[in-house]
């Protein structure tokens, strides 16, 4: 038998601590940011102490991530967990991500194969693991 162990670390609450993640994929963790159209909650920040970060830190997050060579540890997610998230409700609905956060990317300077990576190959890759 092999034992296969894959540790997804949800950088969601971390605001700019890069060095940290670079260790944690060094480790061989996968970075998953999330979240993607929510916004910063004024809420969760007061109460809990929690800063989120905005999509465009994320997007120069994971821009900084593939610079360093850790394309192949980053996944990303919308996370819709409410009907409020689905456009019928308002929301950005599932799209938002693939629309909007490849574009920014795309202006910060990814290329399509980091784009590839993160939407595509990383996730199908931890997909055939579970």
């Amino acid at each position: 038998y092999v034992c296969v162990c894959v540790c997804v670390c949800v950088c969601v609450c971390v605001c700019g601590q890069m060095d940290d993640y670079r260790r944690m994929a060094d480790l061989g963790c996968v970075l998953e940011f999330d979240q993607f159209g929510w916004g910063c909650s004024y809420q969760h920040a007061i109460n809990y102490g929690i800063q989120y970060p905005d999509d465009f830190e994320r997007c120069h997050q994971i821009k900084e991530l593939a610079d360093s060579g850790y394309q192949d540890h980053v996944v990303v997610s919308h996370d819709i967990a409410f009907k409020v998230r689905l456009s019928k409700f308002g929301g950005h609905s599932y799209d938002y991500v693939w629309k909007y956060a490849t574009q920014y990317l795309k202006s910060i300077g990814a290329d399509d194969s980091l784009l590839k990576a993160i939407f595509i190959d990383n996730p199908a890759r931890l997909l055939t693991i579970i």
